[in-house]
């Protein structure tokens, strides 16, 4: 997709769901190519929208971070709701009944703990029949966590002690 063409979705967008979001169009979205897991990321410190996809509910769902804040709570649960609203409201039930799923997945979904993130590293150390790297092993699950390397060690910090047990009850 052209790079016109995306921003013509992304004002489009703006205009009907957020009117009064961003009145000196600060905020920018840029097609990527990778996002370590993610389709969307809501960048608030540089004001930019990252996204994998020219898909509506990913732009939509990035904004609605850009305007309450980072995470799927409550805030962010009703701001899409009102998007889904207005959606209906213009016919565009497709995309209404698009973000009240994506709202249900997230209520739905079990809160991330970090006794989780470890079990799954000491899983993947144990289970493997060859020998999976470190690093390979943070690769998989820190994407599957939908986070940057970075911030994926920052927070969890006994990744390599849990790598280590699985490796040592290997077989």
């Amino acid at each position: 997709m052209k790079y016109k063409e995306l921003q013509e979705i992304y004002q489009d967008i703006r205009r009907t769901y957020f009117p009064k979001w961003d009145k000196k169009c600060e905020w920018k979205l840029e097609l990527v190519e990778d996002l370590n897991g993610s389709q969307g990321i809501c960048d608030a410190q540089n004001k930019t929208i990252y996204t994998l996809y020219t898909n509506n509910l990913v732009i939509i769902h990035e904004i609605c971070h850009a305007v309450t804040e980072q995470g799927h709570n409550k805030r962010w649960t009703t701001r899409m709701e009102l998007v889904a609203e207005d959606a209906e409201k213009d016919g565009d039930s497709e995309l209404a009944t698009a973000i009240r799923n994506q709202i249900k997945a997230y209520a739905m979904s079990p809160k991330i703990t970090a006794k989780m993130v470890y079990n799954e590293i000491q899983d993947i150390a144990y289970m493997s029949s060859l020998d999976v790297s470190y690093e390979d092993t943070i690769e998989f699950v820190r994407r599957n966590y939908g986070m940057s390397a970075s911030d994926f060690l920052k927070k969890y910090k006994k990744t390599r002690q849990a790598y280590e047990e699985g490796m040592e009850n290997k077989f």
